[in-house]
């Protein structure tokens, strides 16, 4: 089992280890990693630097993305039509390495990434997307 979380603000990471913690304890082959130690700079810095805009500026905005994803539906459309995203090497080695049956994905950014891995390479793993914030 692999889970991936983000380390920006560490709350989200902190569930990734104690998720991890816990499913070790269980006797589970478990693997916990961070989205962001896998993309790109510039990547990660698009992102932050929208989420902190959007933070700052429209906070009612991200009740709305929550319950209607419309800023991953243009990175999707961006992703699968314009060919402008990251190919995430070192993450898709890790995929074919580690052979999870199961990822755990902790927040929005890493389920995007994951998810749009597992389309782009066809991995058969079962993904489940944790919404924590």
């Amino acid at each position: 089992m692999l889970i991936v979380s983000t380390k920006v603000g560490r709350g989200v990471y902190s569930v990734g280890e104690a998720l991890e913690e816990k499913l070790l304890k269980l006797g589970k082959v478990v693997r916990h990693e961070s989205i962001e130690d896998f993309c790109p700079e510039d990547v990660v810095r698009e992102d932050l630097k929208r989420y902190k805009w959007i933070s700052n500026k429209y906070s009612f905005l991200l009740h709305l993305i929550y319950r209607f994803p419309l800023i991953y539906y243009r990175k999707y459309f961006r992703a699968r039509y314009l060919g402008d995203s990251p190919d995430f090497p070192e993450l898709h080695q890790l995929l074919t390495t580690f052979r999870p049956k199961t990822v755990i994905s902790a927040s929005h950014r890493p389920t995007f990434w994951i998810s749009y891995l597992k389309w782009k390479y066809g991995f058969s793993f079962l993904l489940a997307g944790l919404s924590i914030e």
